[in-house]
């Protein structure tokens, strides 16, 4: 039985945060015991606002990636998008695709298959070449092919990487790189997925599309004090702060000559809230004789939005929801920044056309693809991260899928229920999945591209018997995998697992090393043969990031790369000898502590709380996975009514009853009717540690308990 844990919190700071963000105790207190409590965490939990997500200038050279498109375009160039064979690859690619193709770019794309190995590849850029190509962009890959990109460059070819990986020692020279894993990197969240990286991209092209591109632009606002005025100017470009400026001034002391404005001000278009009010203010600080060149946006913004209309700054500062989450940033120029920001934000998102009859717009639909590779590759759900996959889940909830993936999730009897992140992850991208571990990522690619629906119900049928041939595969590996765990232990000090084993089919070596690591609580290195190659999965626990035990081994490597706690490598079959003792070697000096079972209570529920209301506390923090896991309760003193056992075949499951004040509470609790009769038992009086979970049936709604653990009383 695991240990219960429940984080000790204050009374204060549960009454902070509920007087700050009036989200109520119960809320309150599970911020806290997550320790959610900053203004800008919280923001991610409470608001589900895309303008809320990071922008793309942020990147260091984003400005640099989108003027070497467009000059792509412009002179009719070839473009290649090089993706990876996952599902995180895949969508990158779909997107990508996609918004090059709305531009009016010559572009394809291409994915790893067969047999060859992650990343960017030789033959890939000879093909290419013949094809007289001249500019690569490779997404969720790139950044560990140094000796491809030089090669790229000899043949004449340039190359933009997108991806998130952690990246190497030696990076990839003479080209442009967009990674939030950067060091020194200007974009503020390092965790997104390479989907979202080519997301970005896409958005910094399309706004790259407007007047606005590059332009600098310069919002003014004069605050009275009392005996002076202060002016506040911010420069915008690419809707990104770029400098600010101050200037405290007291009238007949002192000539505009003698402050930074001048030269602040010098050729910009400057933007005020109301020109009238703003032309007196200067007028009193300055006298009459000096004049400003001012643009009153305020009808402009307020024709996208109403809500705006005839409010001054003081009062839509009172208004403002990111002053609550930044109370630093509550001054009435910071205001009148986020509301140009918005404004900017709109006005690109009112050119996005339906693309497709659902009435599903461009922007929504590349959010789909985003939430999936998200889901997939298993990034934390804080963040921006928690906002595209919100923002993917409603509109998949209210109808509007993106065609290919409605096929898939008809075939995965998906449809006309509440879907959540749970379904995406065991249901959509495991399918995805299967065609690039299979060799042929083609395939889930097309499905997504196709327009057609009988063509895209044919590729769902291959998939779903790709699929299923995966499940083959992976039930026979883990049969030679789970017999050599131990002897591996005891081979490798106890530290990792290394299992070796022809027979495993390549496509689900990640599998298997995650199911490896999952049992024996030690990261897992998962080995098979191609030819003369080796290829090989390393996954991990959070007890230990693989990434630095790789790097002593890059040497040995023809490619390698991945994330703290996943990755992939390959090398030639001769050095496989080496690599084995190498990590024998490295496994004795690791340090590795075992994590302790344990469960991490959210919050004590009373009876009062066990009502349909309680969904709302538990669709808040949802979508759930990496980072944030559904809310774990604990109730005391319920009393078992019943208790069946179910499972026709393998009667491993117990339905329980439970009293809850004056109902009854439906609690399934998996795997575990070994203890029916000898830890408990009907009639007893349990204290209960649980999820809440929806049960839809015949179209009915409602809730059940998904128990964790139970201790009698």
């Amino acid at each position: 039985m695991a240990i219960w844990k429940k984080e000790a919190i204050s009374k204060e700071i549960i009454k902070a945060l509920d007087t700050r963000y009036s989200c109520g105790p119960l809320v309150s207190t599970i911020l806290a015991r997550r320790g959610i409590t900053e203004g800008e965490d919280i923001l991610y939990f409470l608001e589900d606002d895309l303008r809320y997500q990071h922008n793309p200038f942020l990147f260091n050279e984003m400005e640099d990636a989108v003027d070497r498109i467009m000059d792509a375009k412009a002179e009719g160039e070839k473009v290649l998008i090089f993706g990876d064979r996952d599902v995180d690859g895949i969508t990158s690619t779909v997107l990508l695709y996609e918004c090059l193709k709305d531009l009016g770019i010559d572009v394809s794309y291409r994915l790893p298959k067969d047999d060859e190995p992650y990343g960017l590849n030789i033959q890939a850029i000879d093909d290419f070449a013949e094809n007289y190509g001249s500019l690569i962009i490779t997404v969720d890959c790139g950044i560990s092919n140094y000796d491809e990109i030089q090669y790229a460059h000899e043949k004449g070819i340039s190359v933009i990487i997108t991806d998130h990986h952690t990246p190497p020692e030696k990076l990839p020279e003479d080209c442009i790189i967009i990674n939030p894993k950067l060091e020194g990197e200007g974009y503020p969240f390092e965790h997104i997925s390479g989907c979202a990286v080519a997301y970005k991209l896409a958005t910094a092209l399309r706004f790259a599309q407007s007047d606005a591109y590059k332009q600098e632009i310069c919002l003014l606002h004069v605050r009275p004090l009392k005996d002076a005025y202060q002016i506040e100017c911010i420069k915008i470009q690419n809707m990104c702060e770029r400098e600010r400026l101050s200037e405290t001034i007291v009238p007949g002391l002192i000539s505009i000559s003698k402050t930074r404005l001048p030269e602040f001000l010098q050729g910009q278009q400057i933007f005020v809230w109301d020109e009238a009010i703003e032309k007196k203010l200067l007028k009193d600080a300055f006298g009459a004789g000096i004049e400003f060149n001012l643009y009153d946006i305020q009808n402009d913004i307020a024709s996208l939005i109403p809500s705006v209309k005839d409010l001054s700054l003081l009062r839509l500062k009172q208004f403002s929801k990111i002053a609550r989450y930044h109370p630093e940033k509550n001054t009435e120029i910071d205001v009148f920044f986020n509301i140009f920001i918005t404004f900017m934000q709109k006005l690109g998102d009112s050119k996005t056309k339906n693309n497709n009859d659902l009435g599903l717009n461009k922007d929504e639909s590349d959010l789909q693809l985003l939430a999936i590779s998200t889901i997939a590759d298993i990034m934390p759900l804080k963040n921006e991260n928690r906002l595209f996959v919100k923002q993917a889940l409603k509109t998949i909830n209210e109808g509007r899928i993106r065609p290919g993936l409605q096929e898939l999730m008809a075939r995965q009897n998906l449809l006309g229920k509440k879907i959540t992140s749970t379904d995406i992850a065991w249901s959509i991208t495991p399918a995805l999945n299967a065609t690039g571990r299979l060799g042929s990522p083609e395939i889930s690619l097309e499905l997504l591209l196709e327009t057609e629906q009988k063509k895209r119900n044919e590729i769902c049928e291959s998939i779903i018997e790709i699929n299923n041939k995966r499940k083959e595969l992976g039930n026979e590996a883990w049969g030679y995998a789970e017999n050599a765990i131990f002897k591996s232990l005891d081979d490798y000090h106890q530290n990792i697992v290394v299992i070796y084993d022809e027979r495993i089919h390549r496509g689900v070596t990640g599998i298997i090393a995650a199911r490896v690591s999952q049992l024996s609580n030690r990261p897992a290195f998962i080995l098979t043969s191609l030819e003369d190659s080796i290829i090989g999965s390393v996954r991990s626990n959070k007890n230990l990031e693989v990434m630095p035990i790789l790097n002593q081994c890059s040497d040995l490597f023809t490619n390698f790369g991945g994330h703290a706690f996943a990755a992939g490598f390959g090398l030639e079959k001769e050095k496989l000898p080496e690599l084995l003792n190498r990590l024998k070697t490295i496994s004795r000096n690791l340090e590795i502590s075992d994590v302790e079972e344990s469960l991490a209570i959210d919050a004590q529920l009373q009876e009062k709380h066990l009502t349909q209301e309680i969904l709302k506390t538990i669709d808040l923090f949802e979508p759930y996975g990496e980072e944030n896991p559904p809310l774990l309760f604990a109730s005391d003193k319920l009393k078992i009514l019943n208790a069946d056992i179910l499972g026709k075949v393998e009667p491993f499951h117990l339905k329980l009853t439970l009293a809850v004040d004056k109902t009854k509470w439906p609690a399934l609790f998996w795997r575990e009717s070994k203890r029916l009769k000898r830890d408990f038992d009907t009639g007893d009086r349990i204290n209960l540690a649980y999820t809440i979970s929806r049960n839809t049936f015949n179209g009915m709604e409602s809730l059940q308990m998904i128990v964790s653990d139970i201790q009698k009383l």
